[in-house]
C-alpha cells in the first residue's frame, strides 16, 4: 500500500490531521474533538489508521446513557477493522463499536 509507513507514523503520533492530508482532505473536528482525543487509546498496538469520517446518529440502545438527542460519531478505517467511537458529552464514557 502506498504511504503505509506515513500512515503508521501518524497513527503512532496521533496526528489525525496529517492522515486527512494524506487522503487529500481537510480535517474538520466540529463536534468530534473528544472522540479524536481518545481514538489512540482505543487502537491495538500495531493498528494503523488509514481514514477517518464523522457523522451524527440518533440515540440507540447502546448509546451513552448521559447523552440526549443525536450523538456525534467518528469512524476510523484501520488495518484491522472499522472502529466507531462516541464520547459522552457530560462524562468520560466512550461507546465503541467495531466491525471486523
Amino acid at each position: 500500500m502506498k504511504n503505509i509507513e506515513q500512515y503508521k507514523a501518524f497513527t503512532q503520533q496521533r496526528n489525525w490531521a496529517e492522515i486527512f492530508k494524506l487522503n487529500n482532505l481537510k480535517i474538520d473536528t466540529f463536534g468530534t474533538k473528544k472522540e479524536l482525543n481518545v481514538l489512540g487509546d482505543c487502537l491495538q498496538e500495531s493498528e494503523i489508521v488509514f481514514a477517518l469520517v464523522s457523522g451524527v446518529m440518533s440515540q440507540s440502545e447502546t448509546s451513552n446513557d448521559f447523552d440526549f438527542g443525536a450523538n456525534t460519531w467518528v469512524a476510523a478505517l484501520t488495518s484491522e477493522r472499522v472502529l466507531c467511537l462516541d464520547h459522552a458529552m457530560l462524562t468520560s464514557s466512550v461507546d465503541t463499536q467495531s466491525i471486523r
